[in-house]
């Protein structure tokens, strides 16, 4: 018998328990590479698809930065007011608006700071009247003389039927004017001239006293323009102001009472020619595209805040003016002449009424200018002259309200 034959048969569980065993430890390891493939798989999908959802959600939450930039500092009213402006702001928006305040011009003049608005590199900024009218000429009407002579006059200018229509010119430009701030009216500050027996007379005349002297005016042709009407010759300067140039050239300067007490120039002031002809207005605008881009909440935010801020910066600055020269008077130092508002009117009359005509037809608002000349100046009846409402010749008198803007106390002046 072969012996093979004798050999007892393997049972079928001895044959098959090692590849069972072998088949077991493939699955589990298959297994556990599908199992960290998946998860490996689901840790990356947010970045190929819902992730881009998820992206836009945390850039929305980083806030949006507003900058506002003004070429003058912190000493000016309007400025003082900036911080009230960014604090309510953020506040109202809970931080997603966040501001950046630029004073001082940070290197940038004002034409600049008008251009890079329009250009869309900077948000908003606090650009001057006589600025505005060299890009949008309609503006030109917050720079006729003898227009705007006190707080009434500006206030009831605004959002009006003129104002409302050179807001709409600025549209056009990619510009949004919010409203308007005052760094008070022009006057001739003459410098290093003792005082004479004809200047302590309250009853000399500025326009008398202006005489031949040079006066340097702002590198602006309009305000040259008015200012040749005058007495006095003119000396059209650049944008900066060099102390020690303005003293060669000329013995006077023509700017407002606030800008020369902000500066080191009040030193070597003697004489302030008190013509008040000129309200020195400033405009904040903004963006018109960025601010479009903003949610409604924050446009809302920044129209009724820009609102109460410029109503305020208005304020402050005509009761800054009035304020600074009533210690002048008081002091007197330097010692201020009152001009003639009749002579004045009868010698920029002409002016006044053929640019009233020419931004009438530029704004198809026929008599709406002239108009406001009107409100201060009415034609005589017997001499054809116009003759001012009222004209101050003495010290006007102050009458404090305990308003405060800031922490700069406000005084109204009344006209006697």
């Amino acid at each position: 018998m072969n012996p093979l034959c004798n050999r007892k048969p393997l049972e079928v569980k001895e044959v098959l328990q090692p590849n069972s065993e072998l088949v077991v430890n493939v699955m589990f390891i298959l297994l556990r590479l599908f199992i960290f493939i998946l998860i490996l798989t689901m840790m990356q999908r947010p970045t190929f698809g819902h992730g881009k959802n998820d992206n836009h959600r945390m850039d929305s939450l980083k806030p949006t930065v507003m900058r506002i930039m003004t070429q003058h500092g912190e000493g000016m009213a309007y400025v003082g007011l900036l911080n009230q402006l960014k604090q309510n702001i953020e506040s109202r928006t809970q931080g997603q608006l966040v501001v950046e305040l630029l004073t001082s011009g940070k290197g940038a003049s004002d034409r600049e700071i008008m251009t890079n608005q329009m250009r869309g590199t900077l948000e908003g900024g606090w650009i001057s009247g006589l600025t505005m009218a060299q890009r949008i000429p309609s503006f030109q009407i917050l720079n006729l003389p003898l227009v705007f002579n006190d707080a009434n006059q500006l206030n009831r200018f605004i959002n009006s039927s003129l104002d409302k229509a050179i807001r709409k010119m600025a549209v056009e430009q990619n510009l949004m004017i919010m409203g308007y701030g005052s760094y008070g009216f022009y006057g001739i500050m003459i410098f290093d001239e003792a005082e004479t027996n004809s200047s302590r007379q309250k009853s000399v005349d500025a326009l008398e006293y202006m005489g031949n002297r040079m006066i340097r005016v702002p590198g602006d042709a309009w305000v040259a323009k008015m200012q040749e009407t005058l007495p006095g010759k003119v000396v059209r300067g650049n944008h900066s102001v060099d102390k020690k140039a303005v003293l060669n050239q000329a013995s006077g300067l023509l700017t407002t009472p606030e800008l020369i007490a902000s500066s080191e120039w009040l030193g070597r002031v003697t004489h302030f020619l008190n013509l008040r002809h000129i309200h020195g207005w400033t405009v904040f605008s903004i963006n018109r595209a960025w601010f479009e881009t903003l949610p409604p909440h924050q446009r809302m935010v920044v129209g009724q805040e820009a609102e109460v801020i410029c109503q305020k910066a208005l304020q402050a600055g005509v009761l800054r003016h009035d304020n600074l020269v009533q210690q002048w008077y008081i002091r007197r130092h330097p010692l201020v002449l009152q001009a003639s508002w009749d002579r004045m009117a009868q010698l920029m009359g002409t002016l006044i009424e053929k640019t009233s005509t020419q931004l009438e037809g530029l704004l198809a608002l026929k008599g709406l200018v002239r108009a406001l000349w009107d409100v201060n100046f009415r034609l005589g009846m017997s001499t054809g002259s116009r003759a001012p409402k009222s004209e101050v010749t003495e010290a006007p008198q102050i009458q404090s309200e305990d308003v405060q803007v800031g922490r700069t106390e406000i005084l109204t002046m009344k006209k006697p």
